[in-house]
């Protein structure tokens, strides 16, 4: 935090400074140029200053040079109040102007910093999916050459078939990952909206990451309301959404770990917890673990397969739903939980209420 307001007071202090810098050049080689307008050197100024540190910095390198230039070019010794209205007028002009620079430039520096982002992390994934494919495609290579041995017997050859089989499912989910992400991002999902039984849909959705669950040797605890709680959802997407939940918790506890599923109804929406006694979650990374791509990278070699695809198809699917998804953790090694908040039908929510 404190370097951040250090690099944030540098920015500005760059500012000033180069409008000083500016004062003094055209104090020495604005006459040998025969300037008339006491403005042109400045906006270059203001340019460097938004580039640099973004718009406060190119606002305040804007005020800076309407005050220099007025007090020493214009009317030097005095601001403003001495000036005629069309010394004054001309001062405006230049401030909006350079706010209107410093705003076009700040953007544009914005927008280049996110192609720069977003070319890292197609890099990023072109190389992880790389990664994926051929960590999965190994397996199924060796099996293949296995098959083709005439000393392989049949339980060789079943436990051969079983490698195969569980790749290829890896496989086939990092392929529909991707085409689920793609079909939501592009608006082309649709949504098959009817009353379902939320108990049904935890059911699904613990039956489908229970093989990971397993894997691991994790304990889940399952609690559920009393009484049941029926929404308006899509039972497929929703059980996609939870059991990508599951998984990510199974994926990054250590084993032997706890995963705890908990759904509470209360006024008006129901809230579905999954908390895990896993690696946790850097407080910087709070913020980002829902983008694509996206895994925390000191526990990169316990993901087991995927793209980083999981948590960003939670909350898309969550927010085709009208809900909210977000991610709370204490930091590395305290474990992690998301919380998904659904909204309840009309008659449901006056119930609860």
């Amino acid at each position: 935090m404190h370097s951040v307001w250090a690099g944030r007071l540098l920015h500005y202090g760059v500012a000033i400074l180069t409008m000083g810098l500016l004062v003094v050049l055209k104090s020495y080689f604005g006459p040998l140029r025969g300037e008339v307008n006491p403005f042109l050197l400045f906006l270059a100024g203001v340019m460097f200053s938004s580039w640099l540190g973004g718009l406060g910095p190119g606002l305040l390198a804007t005020a800076a040079a309407a005050f220099f230039s007025d007090w020493f070019f214009i009317t030097p010794g005095q601001v403003l109040h001495n000036n005629s209205f069309e010394e004054n007028f001309q001062v405006g002009l230049f401030f909006l102007e350079g706010a209107a620079i410093s705003w076009g430039t700040s953007a544009l520096r914005s927008s280049l910093l996110e192609l720069k982002r977003a070319d890292r992390h197609k890099d990023d994934f072109l190389a992880t999916l790389a990664h994926e494919l051929r960590n999965h495609l190994a397996p199924i290579h060796y099996g293949l050459a296995s098959v083709g041995l005439a000393s392989a017997d049949a339980r060789s050859l079943e436990r051969v078939r079983m490698v195969m089989e569980r790749q290829l499912q890896q496989l086939t989910r990092l392929v529909d990952d991707l085409l689920d992400l793609s079909r939501i991002r592009s608006g082309k999902t649709q949504l098959h909206l009817q009353r379902t039984e939320l108990a049904d849909v935890v059911h699904d959705a613990v039956q489908a990451s229970q093989p990971m669950i397993e894997r691991f040797a994790h304990e889940l605890v399952v609690t559920l309301p009393p009484e049941p709680v029926r929404i308006e959802a899509d039972p497929a997407r929703l059980v996609q959404a939870l059991a990508n939940l599951l998984n990510n918790a199974a994926k990054y506890t250590p084993e032997r770990g706890r995963i705890e599923l908990t759904v509470q109804a209360e006024t008006g929406h129901v809230q579905i917890g999954v908390r895990d006694t896993g690696v946790g979650i850097p407080a910087d990374l709070l913020p980002k673990v829902f983008d694509r791509f996206m895994q925390v990278g000191e526990t990169r070699d316990r993901s087991q397969g995927g793209l980083g695809l999981g948590l960003s198809l939670v909350r898309h699917i969550v927010g085709l739903h009208g809900g909210t998804v977000e991610a709370r953790s204490d930091g590395p090694g305290k474990g992690s939980e998301f919380r998904i908040r659904l909204p309840l039908p009309a008659k449901r929510a006056v119930i609860a209420a």
